[in-house]
């Protein structure tokens, strides 16, 4: 009997340990991995567009895939504002181009299966053609009112060359498979406003990380006044004012988008607005603002320029491969100085990854999940 007790203790201490033992190397792997390199501080990450890796870009199922990751500290998307309607609403979407063209033609295919590159027009049923998705006719979603972006589908479908003279003319593009779905799940993928993102955020208390896309840029002030409005009001709305964190290029990628700046400059305007409410809510995404930072294009030095938004007492958001390279070390430590933040961007490689974190970054966008 008591060979027995002992025997059913000890099964018992061991259903107790052993999914406790787990439980910490789970806790203790991911503490690993989010301040590898680093004991001082948690890396905060946020997704790219959502979680694009496993569902479609910046679409409700990436924003609600990020949102449901504990480890995730933002989701990131990229707005513009639609055009007047009747009764002079404009509210913003979600897409990270400002014509989506490239998300409902990006699964073309050869032959041979292999993906190439974007050939030319290919839709499901090119009579009923959307102007949205028409590469050619210029049309931007900035043209357009919310009630002719909304629940437009992005086709996931696939397109190829055709190889049989009995269904048209061989060489044709055409499609292939008009239910392929790249991402893994089923539904229909459409253009979200920039609300129902907010609402995902704050659902699952994740940071929106807000990107204004340099396109919106060439509107000029007026333009950029009536959508940093359009935020505030949105933002306020949902009521997630204080989980926000607004990046921009801000006119400086393309030297011909004037004013230089203009939601920088436009958020430090509504600070000062009459209404209180905009007024709160602009100095907070003001004082989280940060200044993205590209080396791909070579109208001036990315790095001064990085150094130059510090100056103005900005936050940095930069490019991976400006931190990575000689001086990066340095710009972060400079930063820190003046108390700001800095994020890179997007860190899918671990090795990246580890390196920036060596460098004391504080935040990072990615792609994927390590």
């Amino acid at each position: 009997m008591y060979v027995k007790n002992v025997t059913m203790k000890i099964k018992s201490v061991k259903n107790v340990l052993i999914p406790l033992m787990i439980a910490v190397g789970v806790v203790f792997s991911f503490a690993i991995v989010t301040t590898s390199c680093s004991s001082t501080k948690a890396i905060k990450f946020a997704l790219h567009r959502g979680l694009s890796s496993r569902f479609f870009e910046n679409t409700s199922y990436s924003f609600e895939g990020a949102g449901e990751i504990a480890s995730v500290w933002g989701i990131e998307t990229d707005i513009y504002l639609t055009k007047n309607d009747d009764n002079g609403y404009h509210p913003l979407v979600c897409s990270h181009d400002i014509n989506p063209f490239r998300q409902t033609n990006s699964n073309l295919r050869d032959a041979a299966g292999s993906v190439s590159g974007s050939i030319g027009v290919c839709n499901p049923t090119p009579s009923a053609y959307d102007l949205l998705w028409n590469p050619t006719t210029g049309t931007k979603i900035t043209d357009l009112t919310l009630n002719q972006v909304k629940d437009k589908e992005l086709w996931t479908g696939y397109c190829g060359e055709n190889l049989d003279p009995t269904v048209g003319n061989v060489g044709d593009w055409i499609v292939l498979n008009n239910e392929y779905n790249a991402y893994g799940i089923s539904g229909d993928y459409v253009v979200p406003t920039f609300k129902e993102y907010l609402t995902i955020c704050k659902n699952h208390n994740k940071e929106a990380v807000i990107e204004i896309k340099d396109e919106n840029s060439f509107w000029g002030a007026d333009y950029a006044s009536t959508l940093i409005l359009e935020m505030i009001n949105e933002i306020n709305e949902v009521d997630w004012a204080n989980h926000c964190t607004v990046i921009a290029f801000d006119g400086s990628v393309f030297d011909t988008a004037k004013p230089d700046q203009p939601y920088w400059h436009e958020l430090k305007n509504a600070c000062e607005n009459p209404a209180p409410d905009i007024s709160k809510t602009a100095n907070i995404l003001f004082n989280k603002f940060e200044k993205l930072c590209w080396g791909d294009y070579g109208h001036q030095d990315p790095l001064a320029e990085a150094y130059r938004a510090v100056y103005n007492h900005q936050n940095i958001d930069v490019d991976k491969s400006i931190l990575l390279d000689s001086g990066g070390g340095d710009l972060i430590k400079f930063a820190h100085e003046n108390n700001l933040i800095v994020n890179s961007w997007t860190v899918n490689d671990i090795n990246d990854r580890d390196n920036l974190i060596k460098l004391d970054i504080d935040q990072m966008t990615t792609n994927v999940l390590w």
